[in-house]
């Protein structure tokens, strides 16, 4: 009887997944993917990858899986048409939040504030960890969460908000033209953002992402 019980657990474990709000699922100690998204209705499609025994040591997540489900570890962009597959972050480690939808139209709700990654009409907006700002040797909860901003195709990665910021949540205006920011500014040179003041910025968005600028607003 007791060896059946441990075969039974051995079961258990061997088989049990685990599933989030963002509908990724993740194997114990296996490399894992998100879930695939169509971008519009073109031959790209967008995959996450997720933390996994290939790269959990980098980030502050090795012995608690589950608090990495909603963090991606890179994005592949994968044109069907061609059978090609691109990185979209090419250096790291970084760490990505989930896309909020599959596709966010353009009358979504008015005034809808974002802690995460999002499609938008003509861009994917990440919402990124992508430095070791405190200098712990890992990616973890106390270093900051900037914006990147890439086309559809994953070309033209750029970020827009400064290194020594960190990105509480975004809102994205209703013509897609302009973005509020709520922010802390690492003011004491400490490494750290907790208890810092928060701002606003506002950042313009361009077509050419050089030319996107992102300054306070008067409060």
């Amino acid at each position: 009887m007791l060896v059946m019980k441990k075969s039974v657990l051995s079961l258990f474990f061997l088989f049990t997944v685990v599933f989030t709000s963002s509908g990724q699922l993740q194997v114990q100690d296996a490399v894992s993917y998100s879930s695939i998204q169509q971008i519009d209705s073109s031959d790209s499609y967008l995959i996450g990858t997720l933390i996994d025994k290939t790269n959990k040591m980098k980030y502050n997540f090795g012995l608690s899986y589950g608090r990495g489900f909603n963090s991606w570890t890179n994005v592949l962009i994968y044109n069907s048409k061609l059978n090609e597959t691109k990185k979209v972050f090419t250096t790291g480690p970084v760490l990505i939040s989930t896309l909020v939808t599959s596709y966010l139209p353009a009358n979504y709700p008015a005034q809808q504030e974002f802690r995460t990654s999002a499609l938008l009409k003509k861009c994917i907006m990440f919402l990124v960890k992508s430095e070791d700002y405190n200098k712990n040797g890992v990616i973890d909860e106390e270093d900051p969460f900037c914006l990147f901003i890439s086309s559809k195709t994953g070309n033209t990665l750029t970020q827009i908000t400064p290194k020594d910021m960190n990105v509480i949540s975004w809102t994205l205006s209703k013509d897609n033209k302009t973005i509020l920011v709520k922010i802390q500014k690492d003011k004491n040179a400490d490494n750290k953002f907790l208890g810092d003041d928060e701002l606003i910025y506002q950042i313009d968005l361009n077509d050419d992402f050089s030319k996107i600028k992102a300054y306070p607003i008067n409060i």
